[in-house]
């Protein structure tokens, strides 16, 4: 009997062991797969940091040298002129096709005869308008753009210029450093996406760094970009903003613009523009966080010069433009913080100068937009344009019978 109750004691001992075994057996796992999960968010968490730092590496500021930016008034378009204290010159867009002469005038009479880069932001005409004739006036160092085409005739004059130049296409995307020397950090944080269906959000974003100054461009880039933008971890912070989209509410959404946190805004956009730009929304977002705003509109062409520390800008009415006539400012803002304290530049072109008012522009000549299957025709920005658009001439949609969307009120 003893024997019996010793065996069976034993066999409640042996059974326990194998159940205490198998719980060690399955708690094995468990633990791998928590290291593995922490080693995933650790590795998460630093490539978000990477992100955050890539774009502030330090730059080599030489004193009395200043890095200079020309936002060109161009009216409705872009067209700015970066000219880094190292001598190397970098063009973002070139406006629309009327607005060669405007351009390459300009850029003559700031002696430049080399463009070490061409940024063209995106395929539509009032940022590559020009774009042919400056790559064939100028000596090109590189392309860069987006890999969106189109079937335009300005497109396709853009690519032949570039083609019988001998250049190739660099792709902008996300991450593309620019080798402008240690003057400057030069880092492309848009488009983050291969595919959007609105051009506008392929557009090729820069952030420049020159000292401790910062300067954001935009190109037409709108709320998803904007968003991608954010969502990458990229160091948005900027003491100076080029406002996406010509200011239309599309753009500058207040998340973005609380992560900017823009001391100085440019707009650049046409006087009288059929499109509303500046959006009242926008303009009133901006000067919500303390943004001092220059438009393009109402000032001629802008100029930025930094020091490294300082930060002045000077709106000067420009005889090279009359789509805006007005009278000069010369005076540079008052401080918005310790760092922006230097003096207001010398302008490049006489600040007495007031240029004669321009001829009026009919509605006739303005781009509006239609889809592959509606019959209306839209403004940029226009919810319709969801699932397509297509740039057309008012006159054109007239003529073959489209007629004016009720949502977003065209010119007609």
């Amino acid at each position: 009997m003893h024997a019996f109750r010793r065996m069976k004691i034993a066999g409640i001992f042996l059974a326990l062991l194998l159940i205490l075994s198998g719980c060690s057996s399955n708690a094995a796992p468990a633990t791998s797969s928590t290291k593995v999960d922490e080693s995933k968010q650790a590795q998460a968490s630093e490539q978000q940091a990477a992100a955050t730092i890539k774009d502030v590496a330090s730059t080599t500021v030489v004193p009395g040298q200043k890095l200079r930016i020309s936002y060109i008034d161009v009216g409705q378009g872009d067209s700015i002129l970066i000219q880094i204290p190292n001598g190397k010159n970098v063009l973002i867009d070139a406006g629309n096709n009327g607005d060669a002469n405007t351009i390459t005038s300009y850029l003559k009479k700031q002696s430049v005869s080399k463009l070490d880069i061409v940024i063209a932001t995106h395929p539509h005409e009032d940022h590559i308008g020009s774009m042919n004739t400056v790559i064939n006036t100028f000596d090109i160092g590189q392309v860069i753009m987006p890999k969106k085409d189109s079937t335009t005739q300005t497109y396709k004059a853009l690519i032949t210029a570039i083609q019988n130049k001998g250049l190739k296409i660099t792709e902008a995307k996300a991450g593309l450093k620019l080798d402008l020397g240690p003057e400057v950090n030069a880092l492309l944080i848009a488009p983050n996406s291969v595919s959007y269906e609105d051009v506008n959000n392929y557009s090729a974003v820069l952030k420049l760094s020159y000292g401790t100054n910062t300067f954001l461009f935009e190109g037409d880039a709108q709320e998803q970009s904007e968003n991608e933008m954010i969502n990458a971890g990229f160091n948005l912070k900027a003491d100076v903003l080029k406002v996406g989209h010509h200011g239309s509410n599309t753009s500058s959404s207040s998340a973005f613009l609380a992560k900017v946190q823009p001391k100085f805004a440019v707009i650049s956009v046409g006087k009288g523009n059929s499109y509303g730009h500046p959006a009242k929304v926008t303009i009133d977002h901006l000067t919500n966080i303390g943004a001092k705003v220059f438009r393009t509109d109402i000032s001629g062409t802008i100029v930025a010069e930094s020091d490294g520390t300082n930060i002045t800008i000077n709106a000067i009415a420009t005889e090279v433009q009359p789509r805006a006539p007005t009278p000069a400012v010369s005076a540079a803002p008052a401080p918005v913080a310790a760092v922006v304290t230097a003096p207001a530049p010398t302008p490049v072109t006489s600040a007495v100068v007031t240029p004669s008012p321009a001829p009026k522009q009919t509605n006739q000549d303005v781009t509006v937009f239609i889809t592959k299957t509606g019959k209306k025709y839209h403004i940029d920005g226009c919810r319709s344009l969801s699932k397509s658009k297509i740039p057309i001439s008012l006159s054109e949609a007239q003529s073959k019978g489209y007629t004016p969307c009720s949502i977003c009120n065209p010119p007609q």
